[in-house]
């Protein structure tokens, strides 16, 4: 009579702990996806007489992740800041061996989400991304409809229903004006935000007035603009004429901070010399500015792939709690920015 298969039988073909071969045959603890799908295949090969059932989410392995993008007919070309961050989620792809299917989702100028492309409702994915996008209800509701894992990346929802990966944006924007603060400016400009931007401006938008208000210092000196370059121009001539005392800025993003650059040249006026200036984000061209930018730097790449990572456990322990996962920013100095004496 042949001898029974056992648990270390599994375990030992498989090269792993009897403890983890246990726990990957259950569902349970955190195993690494390749490595419960190891022994549940070493098991099925040996014929192991379990007294347990495979759940759907240890026997499917996720093949398709589809990549929801913000896009509006007003703003083409290669985005800056979220490309890499693609890259980011392309590259986390290959190394699960996934495959991604792109598509957009159009937005207003405050990037909340108007309507979605028709390829969503007609494609199957095992799991979705959203990047940069507000959703309100409707969306929320049709992307819902497709009945998959969802995980917001830069992304916010009306209703908290998703896991998402954000920026700490609100810390980065304090510690860019503090930074200024250090070098001893007192009269610090904000450009392009409002209270109804995208909620990760606005975030920044208080953390500029947090830095402000613990050092007492001045907090007129704000201009309510959408995070476009040639907004971010035309208010940096109308705020700094307004406020002449002023002698730095913090602009919301390194693509508006552009057009504020043109705006202090327009005035006849230099960056350092004149006006300070410090942006968010560290999107690729922000090094090649002149001068340089000073800038709060986000690891896009890095956001993609921790959010791919994020869908794949969402994908296989779906009842977990909901999670937000924060990804700090880092001051990057360049020559932007000039001391100056009280």
């Amino acid at each position: 009579m042949p001898r029974k298969v056992t648990l270390r039988d599994v375990a030992e073909l498989a090269n792993v702990a009897i403890g983890t071969a246990s726990q990957a045959l259950n569902g349970k603890g955190s195993v690494l996806p390749e490595t419960r799908e190891r022994v549940i295949q070493v098991a099925r090969q040996l014929g192991y007489d379990q007294r347990f059932q495979f759940s759907e989410t240890v026997r499917a392995k996720p093949g398709t992740v589809g990549v929801i993008k913000h896009d509006s007919y007003d703003r083409p070309g290669l985005d800056p800041f979220y490309f890499p961050v693609i890259c980011g989620v392309e590259r986390e792809c290959r190394e699960n061996s996934l495959s991604m299917i792109y598509t957009t989702i159009e937005v207003d100028e405050n990037n909340r989400a108007i309507r979605l492309n028709s390829d969503l409702t007609r494609s199957h994915f095992d799991g979705l991304l959203v990047i940069g996008a507000y959703l309100n209800r409707d969306m929320i509701r049709d992307v819902g409809a497709t009945q998959c894992p969802v995980v917001l990346v830069d992304g916010y929802a009306e209703i908290n229903r998703w896991d998402r990966v954000l920026m700490n944006n609100g810390d980065g924007a304090y510690r860019a004006v503090s930074y200024l603060i250090e070098q001893g400016h007192r009269h610090i400009g904000l450009i392009a935000s409002s209270t109804t931007s995208y909620p990760s401006v606005v975030e920044r938008r208080e953390g500029y007035l947090r830095a402000i208000h613990e050092h007492r210092l001045p907090d007129g000196y704000i201009v309510d603009g959408l995070l476009k370059r040639d907004t971010a121009h035309h208010d940096t001539i109308d705020l700094l004429k307004k406020h002449p005392q002023i002698t730095a800025l913090f602009i919301c993003n390194d693509n508006s901070a552009i057009g504020a650059y043109s705006g202090i040249r327009e005035l006849g006026l230099s960056v350092p010399e004149d006006i300070s200036v410090i942006g968010f984000d560290d999107i690729a061209f922000s090094q090649d500015m002149v001068p340089a930018l000073t800038t709060m730097h986000v690891d896009k790449m890095e956001m993609g792939k921790v959010a791919l990572r994020q869908l794949l456990y969402r994908i296989q322990n779906k009842e977990a709690p909901i999670s937000t996962t924060l990804l700090d920013t880092a001051l990057t100095i360049r020559k932007s920015v000039q001391s100056v004496k009280e």
